[in-house]
Formats: structure tokens, sequence, C-alpha cells
């Protein structure tokens, strides 16, 4: 079942990112590195079409993906985010989601525009925290941390408010 419940998390983690000190010089958005604080715990591995992933035994993961920049990133709402993992849950797993919505906020990581979305998804008898924060700077980066457990949501939001992005 834990194999199951972290290729399940792997996967979300990976649709959702596929869906996306501040040193800021001014006028400049070129990202050059960034850094996300990983709770304790949690071992770097390897996984296709992601950046940075970190996972613990439980299944639970931090993930970064960089992705091109998206004209419609200042349009994108909570509604939109569910709208679209509904048919991609559907397609994959044969069964639809229940998505329950925490909170959306549009607050700026390192001054540039960005968006946290926090929702709890229950699929096939399994239930996962998720936050998303996406960062639209010189590319839209992603960071996306999943809570198979309910016991880490805490630490991945202080480590959201964290985030870094070096600018050149």
């Amino acid at each position: 079942m834990n194999n199951v419940k972290r290729s399940v998390a792997a996967l979300f983690a990976l649709m959702l990112i596929l869906t996306s000190g501040c040193g800021k010089k001014a006028g400049s958005n070129k990202v050059v590195d960034y850094t996300v604080d990983v709770p304790a715990g949690f071992q770097e591995m390897e996984l296709e079409g992601v950046v940075d992933c970190w996972a613990t035994v439980d299944g639970s993961n931090v993930n970064v993906n960089i992705t091109e920049k998206d004209a419609a990133f200042k349009k994108v709402t909570a509604d939109a985010l569910r709208e679209a993992m509904v048919p991609l849950f559907e397609a994959t797993y044969g069964a639809a989601p229940t998505i329950t919505d925490k909170y959306f906020t549009n607050n700026e990581v390192c001054g540039m525009p960005a968006y946290q979305y926090s929702y709890t998804i229950e699929l096939l008898g399994m239930e996962m925290n998720q936050l998303i924060v996406c960062i639209d700077a010189d590319k839209t980066y992603t960071v996306t941390y999943t809570d198979t457990t309910g016991d880490w949501m805490s630490e991945f939001e202080t480590s959201a408010k964290n985030i870094e992005l070096v600018f050149e």
C-alpha cells in the first residue's frame, strides 16, 4: 500500500507541475539560482520531468519544476486549477478526485507575481494535502509540496514562505 501511495503522490505532484533573501537587481527577473528549504528526513531523488525532488519514506515529497513562462499566469485561479486537475485524474485512475480548497493567494515571492494553492485531494480512498507555489519570473517556477500523512503541512508552509530566488 505504501508503494501505491508513493506512486500516486509522485504522479499527483508531476501532474500539477506539468499543468507549474532575494538578490534582485532593478529591472532584472532572470533567475540564476533558487533555494527551497526541505524538512529533515527528506532524501533527494530523481524523478523524470522534475528539476529537483525530495521524498520521505511515507511518500510525502517536495518537487521543483521550471517551465517556460505562461502568458495566462495572472488569470490562474483555484477554480481553474481544480477544473484542470479533475479530468487528468479521471483519465489516469478512472475515478474523479474530490478536491477541497484550503486557500488560494496571490502573494508575491521575491517581488515576483506568484500564487499559492493549498488543498486536500481524495482519490480511491487515499487523502493527501498539497501546496503549490508558482512564481512568474523569467520562467515559471513551481514548487509542489505533497503531504501524504497530514504531518508535514506546517513545515511545508514554513518552507514556502522562505523560497528564495537569486536574480542576475
